[in-house]
Protein backbone atom coordinates (compact mmCIF):
# COMPACT_ATOMS: atom_id res chain seq x y z
CA UNK A 1 0.00 0.00 0.00
CA UNK A 2 1.28 3.41 -0.90
CA UNK A 3 0.59 6.49 1.21
CA UNK A 4 -0.10 9.66 -0.66
CA UNK A 5 2.16 12.52 0.51
CA UNK A 6 0.71 16.02 0.46
CA UNK A 7 3.41 18.71 0.21
CA UNK A 8 3.60 20.86 3.32
CA UNK A 9 1.79 18.34 5.53
CA UNK A 10 4.85 17.56 7.63
CA UNK A 11 5.53 21.26 8.24
CA UNK A 12 1.90 21.85 9.14
CA UNK A 13 1.84 18.98 11.61
CA UNK A 14 5.07 20.19 13.18
CA UNK A 15 3.65 23.68 13.60
CA UNK A 16 0.46 22.31 15.15
CA UNK A 17 2.50 20.23 17.55
CA UNK A 18 4.22 23.36 18.77
CA UNK A 19 1.08 25.49 18.98
CA UNK A 20 -1.14 22.96 20.74
CA UNK A 21 0.77 22.82 24.05
CA UNK A 22 1.04 26.62 24.18
CA UNK A 23 -2.68 27.00 23.50
CA UNK A 24 -3.49 24.44 26.17
CA UNK A 25 -1.25 26.16 28.68
CA UNK A 26 -2.94 29.49 27.98
CA UNK A 27 -6.42 28.02 28.44
CA UNK A 28 -5.55 26.48 31.82
CA UNK A 29 -3.57 29.52 32.98
CA UNK A 30 -3.12 30.16 35.80
CA UNK A 31 -2.99 26.76 37.46
CA UNK A 32 -0.86 27.87 40.42
CA UNK A 33 0.17 31.14 42.15
CA UNK A 34 1.83 33.94 40.18
CA UNK A 35 4.85 35.93 41.34
CA UNK A 36 4.94 39.71 41.05
CA UNK A 37 8.41 41.24 41.36
CA UNK A 38 8.21 44.75 42.79
CA UNK A 39 11.58 46.51 42.45
CA UNK A 40 10.92 48.78 45.43
CA UNK A 41 10.93 48.30 49.22
CA UNK A 42 8.01 46.72 51.03
CA UNK A 43 5.69 49.12 52.80
CA UNK A 44 6.25 52.11 50.52
CA UNK A 45 3.45 53.83 48.64
CA UNK A 46 4.14 52.01 45.37
CA UNK A 47 4.27 48.65 47.15
CA UNK A 48 0.94 49.31 48.87
CA UNK A 49 -0.61 50.34 45.57
CA UNK A 50 0.58 47.21 43.79
CA UNK A 51 -0.63 44.91 46.56
CA UNK A 52 -4.06 46.55 46.42
CA UNK A 53 -4.39 45.92 42.69
CA UNK A 54 -2.87 42.42 42.78
CA UNK A 55 -5.27 41.32 45.50
CA UNK A 56 -8.22 42.31 43.33
CA UNK A 57 -6.70 40.73 40.22
CA UNK A 58 -6.25 37.42 42.01
CA UNK A 59 -10.03 37.19 42.44
CA UNK A 60 -10.51 37.25 38.68
CA UNK A 61 -7.59 34.96 37.87
CA UNK A 62 -8.52 32.43 40.54
CA UNK A 63 -4.98 32.21 41.88
CA UNK A 64 -3.05 34.21 44.43
CA UNK A 65 -0.45 36.72 43.30
CA UNK A 66 2.60 36.70 45.56
CA UNK A 67 4.45 40.02 45.76
CA UNK A 68 8.23 39.67 45.97
CA UNK A 69 10.17 42.85 46.75
CA UNK A 70 13.54 43.14 44.97
CA UNK A 71 14.62 46.74 45.68
CA UNK A 72 17.88 48.39 44.77
CA UNK A 73 19.48 50.76 42.25
CA UNK A 74 16.29 52.73 41.76
CA UNK A 75 14.37 49.65 40.64
CA UNK A 76 16.90 48.36 38.12
CA UNK A 77 17.83 45.26 40.16
CA UNK A 78 14.28 43.94 40.27
CA UNK A 79 13.66 44.66 36.59
CA UNK A 80 16.92 42.93 35.61
CA UNK A 81 15.80 39.92 37.65
CA UNK A 82 12.50 39.82 35.76
CA UNK A 83 14.30 39.75 32.43
CA UNK A 84 15.83 36.29 33.10
CA UNK A 85 12.71 34.65 34.50
CA UNK A 86 10.97 31.87 32.57
CA UNK A 87 8.44 33.40 30.13
CA UNK A 88 5.54 31.19 31.18
CA UNK A 89 3.33 33.87 32.72
CA UNK A 90 4.01 32.82 36.30
CA UNK A 91 6.44 35.66 36.95
CA UNK A 92 5.56 39.22 36.13
CA UNK A 93 7.03 42.45 37.37
CA UNK A 94 6.25 46.06 38.05
CA UNK A 95 7.43 48.44 35.36
CA UNK A 96 7.64 52.20 35.73
CA UNK A 97 8.60 55.43 34.01
CA UNK A 98 12.00 55.38 35.68
CA UNK A 99 12.94 51.75 34.96
CA UNK A 100 11.55 51.58 31.41
CA UNK A 101 12.07 55.09 30.04
CA UNK A 102 14.32 57.28 32.20
CA UNK A 103 17.16 54.90 33.10
CA UNK A 104 17.32 53.48 29.54
CA UNK A 105 17.55 57.07 28.27
CA UNK A 106 20.48 58.02 30.50
CA UNK A 107 22.36 54.71 30.82
CA UNK A 108 23.42 53.27 27.45
CA UNK A 109 24.95 50.16 29.06
CA UNK A 110 21.86 49.12 31.01
CA UNK A 111 21.53 45.33 31.41
CA UNK A 112 18.09 45.23 29.79
CA UNK A 113 16.26 46.75 26.83
CA UNK A 114 12.85 48.21 27.75
CA UNK A 115 11.28 47.00 24.51
CA UNK A 116 13.19 43.85 23.52
CA UNK A 117 13.62 42.32 27.00
CA UNK A 118 9.95 42.45 28.02
CA UNK A 119 6.34 42.08 27.00
CA UNK A 120 4.36 44.97 28.45
CA UNK A 121 1.04 43.94 29.95
CA UNK A 122 -0.73 47.22 30.60
CA UNK A 123 -0.49 50.42 32.60
CA UNK A 124 -1.88 50.26 36.14
CA UNK A 125 -1.84 53.92 37.16
CA UNK A 126 -0.13 57.24 36.70
CA UNK A 127 0.47 60.42 38.66
CA UNK A 128 1.61 63.87 37.58
CA UNK A 129 4.51 65.85 38.87
CA UNK A 130 4.13 69.12 40.75
CA UNK A 131 6.42 72.12 40.40
CA UNK A 132 7.11 73.16 43.97
CA UNK A 133 8.67 76.40 45.17
CA UNK A 134 10.09 77.68 48.41
CA UNK A 135 7.60 79.96 50.11
CA UNK A 136 10.26 82.68 50.07
CA UNK A 137 10.46 82.68 46.27
CA UNK A 138 8.99 85.97 44.96
CA UNK A 139 6.78 84.27 42.36
CA UNK A 140 3.37 82.68 42.82
CA UNK A 141 2.62 81.63 39.24
CA UNK A 142 4.44 80.49 36.11
CA UNK A 143 4.35 83.88 34.39
CA UNK A 144 6.03 85.59 37.34
CA UNK A 145 8.52 82.73 37.64
CA UNK A 146 9.51 82.97 33.99
CA UNK A 147 10.14 86.71 34.32
CA UNK A 148 12.12 86.17 37.51
CA UNK A 149 14.34 83.52 35.95
CA UNK A 150 14.84 85.57 32.79
CA UNK A 151 15.99 88.57 34.83
CA UNK A 152 18.29 86.75 37.28
CA UNK A 153 18.93 83.15 36.14
CA UNK A 154 22.09 82.83 38.25
CA UNK A 155 20.26 83.68 41.47
CA UNK A 156 17.98 80.65 41.53
CA UNK A 157 18.50 76.91 41.80
CA UNK A 158 16.21 74.01 40.93
CA UNK A 159 16.81 70.75 42.82
CA UNK A 160 16.14 67.17 41.76
CA UNK A 161 15.93 64.11 43.98
CA UNK A 162 15.72 61.42 41.28
CA UNK A 163 16.70 61.01 37.62
CA UNK A 164 13.02 61.37 36.70
CA UNK A 165 12.64 64.72 38.45
CA UNK A 166 16.00 65.80 37.05
CA UNK A 167 14.69 65.28 33.52
CA UNK A 168 11.42 67.04 34.44
CA UNK A 169 13.49 70.03 35.55
CA UNK A 170 15.48 69.96 32.32
CA UNK A 171 12.26 69.74 30.30
CA UNK A 172 10.97 72.87 32.04
CA UNK A 173 14.26 74.74 31.64
CA UNK A 174 14.41 73.88 27.94
CA UNK A 175 10.81 75.04 27.45
CA UNK A 176 11.49 78.49 28.93
CA UNK A 177 15.09 78.62 27.66
CA UNK A 178 16.49 79.10 31.16
CA UNK A 179 20.12 78.65 32.22
CA UNK A 180 19.15 78.14 35.86
CA UNK A 181 21.39 75.68 37.71
CA UNK A 182 20.12 72.21 38.56
CA UNK A 183 21.47 70.55 41.72
CA UNK A 184 21.08 66.80 42.17
CA UNK A 185 20.21 65.21 45.52
CA UNK A 186 19.92 61.60 46.57
CA UNK A 187 16.16 61.39 47.09
CA UNK A 188 13.30 63.78 47.84
CA UNK A 189 13.75 64.14 51.65
CA UNK A 190 17.06 66.03 51.40
CA UNK A 191 15.58 68.21 48.66
CA UNK A 192 12.79 69.26 51.01
CA UNK A 193 15.29 69.98 53.78
CA UNK A 194 16.83 72.65 51.55
CA UNK A 195 13.67 73.76 49.72
CA UNK A 196 11.66 74.66 52.84
CA UNK A 197 14.21 77.20 54.20
CA UNK A 198 14.94 78.51 50.69
CA UNK A 199 18.48 77.22 50.19
CA UNK A 200 17.17 75.92 46.86
CA UNK A 201 14.17 77.49 45.20
CA UNK A 202 12.33 74.98 43.02
CA UNK A 203 11.87 71.27 42.50
CA UNK A 204 9.60 68.79 40.76
CA UNK A 205 8.03 66.04 42.85
CA UNK A 206 5.41 63.39 42.17
CA UNK A 207 1.96 64.33 43.43
CA UNK A 208 1.78 61.66 46.13
CA UNK A 209 4.90 63.02 47.84
CA UNK A 210 4.13 66.68 47.17
CA UNK A 211 0.54 66.85 48.43
CA UNK A 212 1.31 66.49 52.19
CA UNK A 213 3.96 69.22 51.97
CA UNK A 214 1.57 71.55 50.15
CA UNK A 215 -1.25 70.88 52.59
CA UNK A 216 1.09 71.53 55.52
CA UNK A 217 2.05 74.87 54.03
CA UNK A 218 5.79 74.20 54.03
CA UNK A 219 6.09 74.79 50.25
CA UNK A 220 3.89 76.24 47.52
CA UNK A 221 2.72 74.57 44.33
CA UNK A 222 3.01 76.47 41.05
CA UNK A 223 1.78 73.95 38.48
CA UNK A 224 0.79 70.37 37.69
CA UNK A 225 2.71 68.62 34.91
CA UNK A 226 -0.42 67.10 33.39
CA UNK A 227 -3.17 68.20 31.04
CA UNK A 228 -5.78 68.30 33.81
CA UNK A 229 -6.03 69.43 37.41
CA UNK A 230 -6.17 66.82 40.14
CA UNK A 231 -8.87 66.64 42.84
CA UNK A 232 -6.37 66.73 45.71
CA UNK A 233 -5.03 70.11 44.50
CA UNK A 234 -7.95 71.73 42.65
CA UNK A 235 -6.50 75.22 43.03
CA UNK A 236 -3.19 74.36 41.32
CA UNK A 237 -3.20 75.05 37.55
CA UNK A 238 -1.69 72.80 34.91
CA UNK A 239 1.30 73.65 32.78
CA UNK A 240 -1.04 73.55 29.80
CA UNK A 241 -3.24 76.28 31.28
CA UNK A 242 -0.17 78.50 31.44
CA UNK A 243 0.57 77.89 27.77
CA UNK A 244 3.28 75.33 28.49
CA UNK A 245 1.56 72.13 27.37
CA UNK A 246 4.90 70.74 26.19
CA UNK A 247 5.93 70.39 29.86
CA UNK A 248 3.96 67.25 30.63
CA UNK A 249 5.65 64.67 32.83
CA UNK A 250 3.78 61.85 34.50
CA UNK A 251 5.04 58.90 36.48
CA UNK A 252 3.32 55.64 35.60
CA UNK A 253 3.52 52.06 36.80
CA UNK A 254 2.53 48.97 34.86
CA UNK A 255 2.90 45.24 34.39
CA UNK A 256 5.70 43.58 32.45
CA UNK A 257 6.59 39.99 31.58
CA UNK A 258 9.84 38.43 30.34
CA UNK A 259 10.15 38.51 26.56
CA UNK A 260 8.55 35.47 24.97
CA UNK A 261 5.57 35.24 27.31
CA UNK A 262 2.59 34.02 25.22
CA UNK A 263 0.16 36.73 24.13
CA UNK A 264 -2.97 34.87 25.37
CA UNK A 265 -1.51 34.79 28.88
CA UNK A 266 -0.57 38.47 28.76
CA UNK A 267 -4.06 39.32 27.53
CA UNK A 268 -5.68 37.31 30.32
CA UNK A 269 -3.66 39.17 32.97
CA UNK A 270 -4.40 42.47 31.24
CA UNK A 271 -8.14 41.77 31.38
CA UNK A 272 -7.88 41.02 35.10
CA UNK A 273 -5.94 44.25 35.63
CA UNK A 274 -8.52 46.34 33.80
CA UNK A 275 -11.33 44.73 35.75
CA UNK A 276 -9.55 45.40 39.04
CA UNK A 277 -9.04 49.06 38.19
CA UNK A 278 -12.76 49.48 37.56
CA UNK A 279 -13.57 48.53 41.15
CA UNK A 280 -14.51 51.68 43.14
CA UNK A 281 -12.56 50.63 46.24
CA UNK A 282 -9.39 50.11 44.18
CA UNK A 283 -9.69 53.45 42.37
CA UNK A 284 -10.35 55.18 45.70
CA UNK A 285 -7.26 53.63 47.30
CA UNK A 286 -5.11 54.69 44.35
CA UNK A 287 -6.28 58.29 44.70
CA UNK A 288 -5.43 58.17 48.41
CA UNK A 289 -1.90 57.18 47.40
CA UNK A 290 -1.68 60.04 44.90
CA UNK A 291 -2.21 57.92 41.77
CA UNK A 292 -4.99 57.57 39.24
CA UNK A 293 -6.19 54.32 37.67
CA UNK A 294 -5.20 54.09 34.01
CA UNK A 295 -5.76 50.69 32.38
CA UNK A 296 -5.59 49.97 28.66
CA UNK A 297 -4.19 47.29 26.39
CA UNK A 298 -0.70 45.77 26.21
CA UNK A 299 -0.24 47.45 22.83
CA UNK A 300 -1.06 50.87 24.27
CA UNK A 301 1.38 50.33 27.10
CA UNK A 302 4.14 49.29 24.70
CA UNK A 303 3.61 52.43 22.64
CA UNK A 304 3.83 54.55 25.80
CA UNK A 305 7.15 52.97 26.78
CA UNK A 306 8.57 53.58 23.30
CA UNK A 307 7.36 57.19 23.05
CA UNK A 308 8.58 58.12 26.53
CA UNK A 309 11.97 56.54 25.90
CA UNK A 310 12.26 58.78 22.83
CA UNK A 311 11.09 61.84 24.78
CA UNK A 312 13.45 61.47 27.74
CA UNK A 313 16.39 60.55 25.51
CA UNK A 314 15.88 63.81 23.64
CA UNK A 315 15.58 65.85 26.85
CA UNK A 316 18.73 64.25 28.24
CA UNK A 317 20.70 64.84 25.04
CA UNK A 318 19.55 68.47 24.88
CA UNK A 319 20.71 68.90 28.48
CA UNK A 320 24.21 67.89 27.42
CA UNK A 321 24.02 64.30 28.74
CA UNK A 322 25.27 65.24 32.23
CA UNK A 323 26.45 62.67 34.75
CA UNK A 324 23.72 61.43 37.05
CA UNK A 325 23.87 60.64 40.76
Amino acid sequence: MFRRFIPGTRCLLSALALVAPAAGASESYPSHPIKMIVPYPAGGGTDVLVRTVMQEMSKTLGQSIVVINRPGAGGKIGVAALKVEKPDGYTMGLSSTSTMAVYPAIEPKLSYDPIKSFVHGGMIAKTPGVLLASRSLPADNLDDLKKLLAAKPDDYVIASGTPTTFLSAEMYKQAIKSKMQTVQYNGSPPVLLDLVPGRVHLTFMIAGAAIPEIKNGTVKALAITWDKRIPQLPEVPTMKEAGMGQVEATTWIGIAFPAGTPAPIVNKVNAAMNQALQQPQVAKRLVELGYFAEGGSPEQHTRTVASELTLWSKIYTNAGSPGMQ
